[in-house]
């Protein structure tokens, strides 16, 4: 069984027209993956905070006059372009923060029980 669970974050101080989605998926082989998608914040860096614990940097860039970025952990990567995930991630607050600044702020969903 796969289930993909996404939600959409709420934006403390984002700019308008700004969205990002918060994307959670456990698989029925025991794999997780967790990821988010932004669009709209000025291209730089910013950092993704689980739980109060930075763990990992989200890279904005143009891409043909679109500033966008995407973050993927996943407890067994294959890709060159996912992080390792080795902390918990369901249920606990998850930010994109820059300079101490909260952008987007969202809760991880729980999936439920197989």
């Amino acid at each position: 069984m796969t289930m993909l669970i996404a939600s959409d974050c709420s934006e403390p101080a984002a700019p308008n027209e700004s969205e990002a989605k918060l994307k959670f998926r456990q698989l029925g082989s025991g794999k997780t993956k967790f990821g988010l998608e932004v669009h709209g914040l000025l291209a730089g860096n910013y950092e993704i905070v689980v739980d109060g614990v930075v763990r990992g940097t989200l890279a904005m860039i143009n891409i043909n006059g679109e500033v966008e970025g995407e973050i993927l952990f996943e407890t067994a990567p294959i890709e060159g372009a996912e992080i390792l995930l080795t902390f918990e991630v369901a249920g606990l607050p998850v930010k994109v923060r820059q300079n101490g600044i909260d952008y987007f702020t969202a809760t991880a969903p729980i999936p439920p029980a197989p």
